[in-house]
Formats: structure tokens, C-alpha cells, sequence
């Protein structure tokens, strides 16, 4: 009977070369992954110049928006887009916590593989797919929801 440690090991020299193509591939993707990085800002910021130049910083600082008097400002929008963030991070962080504790220390374990498969399926999903179910469903639910506090009935 033969076992596990007696199992014939290449030679010193194959490992060595092995263990260095290995490195070396490892190296070669690392760095295309930051060449196509780099590739990608300098597209971004080559393609943004002549904004960049009509604009000048007061695009991001710029709180009006209009197309026919060409005034552009994003601040409204990255003021909105923190804010959207801050309140999806309100709602998430305690159903993400509550559910990683929940997983971790309450299910028999039968039951946790079967939530871990479940979980790990929902985050394949893309967040957009989320998005369209939510808007699809959840909008005509809120709107109901919040029709008697309307802003417009005085």
C-alpha cells in the first residue's frame, strides 16, 4: 500500500521551472490587467478633454443644468447619487449583517448549505436585474403607499 507522502515528486529542477512559468504567467496577467486599465482612463480622459476645456472644474462644482443656454453642472447629481448610496447602504448593512450572523450562527447546518447555495445564487444576479423587478413592482406599491401625503394636495 502506497501513501499519500510516498507518491513519486518531480524532479527539483521541473518544479523549479514549473513554479517559474507559473510566476512568469502571473506576471504577464497582472500586467495586461494594468495595461487595459491604464488604456482604459487615458481613453476616458483623452474623449473628456474638450468638455474639460469648455467646462473647466466649475462643471463638477455647478449646480444648473441647462441644455439650450449650454450650463452644465454635475453637483446636483453627485449630490444625488451620495445620497441614493448612503440610504441603500442604511437599508443593506443591517439585512447583510443580520443574515451573515443568522448564517453563521443560528441555521442547523443542513439548512446553511442550502441558504449558502440560495444566497450565492441571488448575488449572481446582476443589480440591474433588481433594479427592473423593483420598478416594475415595487413602484405602483409605493406610489399607493405614499398618495395621501402628495406635496400637491396642499
Amino acid at each position: 500500500m502506497i501513501s499519500a507522502s510516498a507518491r513519486p515528486s518531480l524532479p527539483l529542477a521541473s518544479r523549479r521551472r514549473r513554479f517559474s512559468l507559473t510566476k512568469s504567467a502571473s506576471l504577464a496577467f497582472s500586467l495586461l490587467a494594468l495595461l487595459t486599465l491604464a488604456g482604459l482612463v487615458l481613453i476616458l480622459l483623452l474623449q473628456s478633454l474638450p468638455v474639460w476645456r469648455h467646462e473647466g472644474i466649475g462643471y463638477l462644482t455647478g449646480i444648473k443644468w441647462f441644455y439650450r443656454a449650454k450650463l452644465f453642472g454635475a453637483l446636483p447629481m453627485i449630490y444625488g447619487t451620495l445620497v441614493v448610496a448612503f440610504i441603500a447602504l442604511l437599508l443593506a448593512a443591517p439585512i447583510g449583517i443580520s443574515a451573515a450572523l443568522f448564517t453563521a450562527e443560528i441555521v442547523p447546518a443542513r439548512v446553511r448549505l442550502i441558504w449558502k447555495i440560495l444566497v450565492e445564487l441571488l448575488a449572481g444576479v446582476p443589480s440591474v436585474v433588481y433594479g427592473l423587478l423593483g420598478i416594475l413592482y415595487l413602484r405602483n406599491w409605493i406610489y399607493h403607499l405614499l398618495t395621501p401625503f402628495d406635496p400637491l394636495s396642499g
